[in-house]
């Protein structure tokens, strides 16, 4: 019991506790030293009895074995290729040259329609080089061998036949340029389609087809008037406005007003004369400085296409 006491007594005096606190130090650890470092070691809100824990057990540190040796692992000895050896090359076989046959009239006609097929891929790729770029001007309808005056309209209004191809290349340009619809493009007498579906062909049957225009193979229907450079008219429509018979002398065209030819009317005979009066001589009200022209029509009374007419008389005083 002594002993205790001294046990006791000496922790007291290394760590200033008390004697409580001295006591449960020693039933947790084995001797005196082992009482003051834990007392050093544990925090002060854990000295309390009751609170201080016990020593942990120290940690078990595993022995790290060494793993044996790793079996060396024998591979088979290479495969031996046999080297390729090339064959010599074969012996060339020279054929003889072939027999020409002789050439028909279906032949010739045969290979003169593939040479005109050939001729159609080189025209479509102009036309859309032609497209890639807006034209800096319209493109002109230029009067070429296949346009012929045997009509009386013709001869008048001295047109120009217009082949699908330019035509079309005209219309696209002026949709480009005047943003207009290929639907505005239409005979203004019949206002039917100058061409059928002319905008949803293909370049390749465009091609085609103006080939057999300009070639003489298919009649080109679409004529523009001399004077009239973008005013254009299915043919029918034209000979129609001038009539069919012989005798017709003029032709209006029906966009832009312009008559070809003489215009002769059914008026009956007449005169007109006129006469001119200086300044100061027969003025109108408000006009005294200027001068004055007077006009007169003058037409006596007769018979036309055996109706009766009576004769009049016009004045026309220009200032």
């Amino acid at each position: 019991m002594a002993a205790v006491d001294a046990r006791i007594a000496g922790i007291c005096s290394v760590t200033q506790c008390s004697g409580e606190e001295a006591e449960y130090l020693l039933t947790i650890c084995d001797t005196v030293e082992d009482a003051v470092t834990y007392y050093f070691e544990v925090p002060d809100e854990h000295l309390s009895k009751g609170l201080l824990a016990p020593i942990p057990p120290p940690v078990q540190i595993p022995v790290l074995v060494a793993k044996p040796p790793a079996v060396p692992v024998m591979l088979p000895p290479p495969v031996q290729i046999p080297a390729l050896v090339a064959k010599p090359p074969a012996a060339r076989v020279v054929l003889p040259p072939p027999v020409p046959f002789p050439r028909t009239e279906e032949k010739k006609k045969e290979e003169k329609k593939e040479e005109e097929e050939k001729k159609v891929p080189a025209a479509v790729e102009k036309q859309k080089q032609s497209e890639a770029k807006v034209p800096t001007g319209k493109p002109k309808i230029s009067q070429k061998a296949y346009t012929k005056h045997a009509t009386p309209a013709a001869r008048i209004t001295n047109w120009i036949e217009v082949p699908i191809g330019e035509l079309v290349a005209f219309c696209r340009h002026e949709m480009l340029v005047d943003k207009t619809k290929s639907s505005d493009y239409v005979c203004p007498i019949c206002q039917m389609e100058y061409y059928d579906n002319m905008f949803d062909l293909s370049e390749a049957e465009l091609a085609k087809q103006d080939l057999d225009m300009t070639s003489g193979r298919s009649e080109i229907t679409v004529v523009q008037f001399e004077r009239c450079s973008s005013h254009f008219y299915h043919k029918a429509c034209a000979e129609h406005m001038a009539g069919r018979e012989s005798r017709s002398t003029s032709v209006k065209c029906a966009v832009c007003g312009h008559i070809y030819g003489t215009l002769i009317g059914n008026m009956p005979p007449g005169q007109m004369t006129h006469e001119v009066y200086p300044r100061h001589g027969m003025n109108c009200a408000g006009y005294e400085d200027c001068g004055t022209i007077m006009i007169t029509y003058s037409f006596p009374s007769g018979c036309q296409n055996g109706r009766r007419y009576s004769g009049t008389l016009f004045i026309y005083i220009v200032v």
